[in-house]
């Protein structure tokens, strides 16, 4: 075996080394530990170099910035630093971040800057502004750009290490909101070749002044973004996934028409190891829609790594496509075409799609999907410590704990008992504002089911199950009772059909209570059952209480 690469072996000299060496020198090294350099007297690591093409200057000098970025001068060129790691003294831990963010106290004044004493006797550098409204990618270091070929456009943004922060995501957005305007049928979106995306940066959101305030307005950020993908009806939107999502990255990918990935990539579909997180991005509504309710429970609740074959298999992707980076580009290339050169069917799609879209903001509006994601979040954010101390934990490295997570632990659960669903479970209910009727004792009793609900998933043992169920079965027939009662009083002239839906849900309660008994009870049972009602309230409830209404303006009158 050969012997540990140690730093000193990966020292680079700058009036000595030629670009294409320092380049080799700092990706062996990407990722971790990267290569420990020493920028304006200050040491740090460095990590995500890419190749300048044109710019020169003295060999070891910071000749410009853009986009967070620095441009470093070698003896036969340049390289881009896209981030650095300061080394603390020790043994502290620092923090991967933008190169521009770490070096902030320690870069010379761009040109153009005010004239001090120190701007005569240090070099200015060169501040480069990107025109993100023009195809193709400027500089090396250039995180979004699009390229237009034919019909159809394609959407890079390789962020390093799939993070996107607030001011990423807003990039994006614009670039993906020009791209939108120009005459194409189908737009890609292309992500990175390392990693798709990774959702919120963490990095970002852990050096922050708030770092609630951060989480909160990235969240927004990126959740804008999606909305803008869900809500594009005249163009057909396809994910090509080539590397790793996770988290929000994951649920990005669900909002497009068709998902491409290619064999070999890892979806993460949840958040709830970041310290009971939540999450947004409309994953309440992506998630359901691709897998169905009890698979998208699952892998919430389970938190497992899933590959690309078995996204496949279970509707998380479309198709699997070639493991070389290379075909797999060329494979989408010509799908994306296929798509755009058959216009008969591409307008009956884009009809489903609208059609679609309408329906499902008939049911339910995306608008309340993230209202109620958002309020999750911000307890989250606001409320404890939990997603703190985990982020804090993750972007630091931190792991001293050696037990096994919950998640994986399979051997520590009781046998007969679904596992208890955290906060940051797809299976807790909680009211929403749109089914308020206006009614006092009937809103009052609908929300009193939500907190029974919630209170038979948190069931912790049989006996509770059986108990929490016969409370929720009796709920509901007295509910029931009174509303009819209340029907038949009035006249109202859907009476029968209001029954039928009655008697339905209480043999689907009566049923599962049966379930309960025999140990065949899941939680997606009451997750589908909690859907129902909420159908029924706002299909047949606010029917009669328009009813209702409609009765005491005849009486005024």
């Amino acid at each position: 075996l050969l012997p540990l690469m140690k730093q000193q072996d990966r020292a680079i000299n700058w009036k000595k080394h030629k670009t294409d060496e320092i380049l080799r020198r700092i990706n062996a090294a990407d990722g971790s530990p990267g290569v420990l350099d020493e920028i304006y007297g200050k040491p740090v690591f460095i990590f995500n170099a890419h190749k300048e093409t044109h710019l020169t200057g003295k060999a070891g000098e910071i000749i410009a910035t853009a986009n967070h970025a620095i441009c470093r001068a070698t003896v036969d060129g340049a390289i881009w630093i896209g981030h650095l790691k300061p080394k603390l003294e020790a043994g502290a831990k620092g923090i991967k971040l933008p190169a521009a963010f770490v070096l902030k106290d320690l870069l010379p004044k761009t040109r153009g800057g005010a004239s001090t004493l120190k701007s005569f006797l240090t070099k200015p550098i060169k501040a480069i502004e990107i025109d993100y409204t023009k195809p193709g990618r400027q500089l090396p270091c250039q995180e979004v750009w699009y390229e237009q070929d034919g019909d159809v456009a394609y959407i890079y943004s390789p962020f390093h290490n799939g993070g996107m922060s607030t001011e990423q995501c807003h990039i994006m957005l614009s670039v993906y909101q020009h791209v939108a305007t120009l005459p194409v049928k189908v737009i890609v979106l292309m992500g990175g070749d390392e990693s798709w995306s990774n959702g919120i940066h963490l990095n970002h959101i852990e050096v922050a002044e708030c770092p609630a305030d951060e989480s909160w307005l990235n969240i927004n950020a990126i959740d804008d973004l999606i909305h803008q993908i869900i809500t594009t009806l005249d163009k057909l939107t396809i994910s090509a996934v080539a590397g790793s999502a996770g988290a929000g990255g994951a649920i990005m990918s669900l909002a497009a028409d068709k998902v491409f990935a290619r064999e070999g990539v890892i979806f993460n579909p949840h958040y709830k190891n970041m310290g009971e997180l939540y999450g947004s991005e409309y994953w309440t509504y992506l998630l359901p829609k691709r897998v169905g309710q009890e698979m998208a429970t699952t892998l919430t609740e389970q938190r497992l790594p899933i590959s690309a074959k078995k996204a496949w298999h279970m509707g998380l992707c479309d198709k699997v496509l070639d493991k070389n980076h290379k075909i797999f580009a060329a494979q989408i290339r010509h799908l994306a075409n296929a798509y755009a050169a058959d216009s008969e069917a591409l307008q009956k799609c884009l009809n489903e799609k609208a059609k679609t879209r309408c329906y499902d903001e008939s049911l339910k509006a995306l608008a309340s999907y993230r209202k109620f994601e958002l309020t999750q979040m911000y307890a989250n954010f606001y409320g404890n410590e939990d997603y703190h101390t985990a982020r804090k934990r993750f972007v630091y490295k931190i792991n001293d704990n050696t037990k096994t997570p919950e998640n994986i632990a399979s051997h520590r659960r009781k046998e007969g008992l679904a596992r208890k669903p955290s906060s940051g479970s797809m299976v807790h209910f909680v009211w929403q504002d749109y089914y308020q009727m206006g009614d006092d004792l009937v809103d009052s009793q609908h929300k009193d089911l939500f907190i029974l609900a919630d209170q038979l998933v948190s069931s912790n043992n049989k006996e509770e199950l059986i108990k929490n169920s016969q409370l929720i079965y009796e709920h509901v027939k007295e509910h029931f009772s009174n509303e009819e009662e209340l029907m038949e009083k009035s006249g109202f002239r859907n009476y029968k059909n209001h029954v039928r839906e009655h008697n339905a849900m209480l043999e689907k309660l009566a049923e599962m209570n049966q379930q309960i008994t025999n140990d065949e009870w899941k939680q997606n049972d009451i997750q589908e059952f909690m859907d129902k009602w909420g159908k029924h309230i706002i299909h047949a409830d606010m029917a009669f209480n328009a009813y209702q209404k409609e009765q005491e303006f005849d009486a005024v009158e």
